[in-house]
């Protein structure tokens, strides 16, 4: 984590679905562990981002506080029920980055209502 933000990263997924790796599709997702984790083996934890309007138990809301820079261009939501790794090669490019308190509801999300 740089400078109080975690970053939102464009990866290179293979499906419509997030844990199906069958064919290419780009989807945003969150970049949640640190950048020692994530120089240390090549992987990155994430938390994929949906537009799709599923307002439920898990999902955060990212508004217009929740994200200093954003080439994200449509609401979102951060689904914290869905946490998975991605390797470094699978990552495209910087979308933007959440605010350090964002960070901390994301995690809140997934200690509280998740696990």
């Amino acid at each position: 984590m740089k400078n109080g933000r975690e970053n939102c990263y464009a990866r290179r997924n293979r499906s419509n679905a997030f844990s199906d790796l069958t064919e290419v599709k780009t989807r945003p997702v969150c970049v949640i562990s640190s950048d020692v984790y994530n120089k240390s083996g090549g992987d990155f934890v994430c938390i994929p981002l949906t537009t799709v309007d599923k307002v439920n138990f898990h999902n955060l809301l990212l508004s217009s506080e929740d994200l200093l820079v954003s080439r994200v261009d449509r609401l979102s939501w951060l689904r914290t029920d869905k946490l998975f790794s991605a390797h470094v090669s699978l990552i495209e490019g910087k979308l933007g980055s959440i605010t350090k308190m964002t960070l901390k509801k994301a995690k809140e999300n997934i200690m509280t209502k998740v696990l």
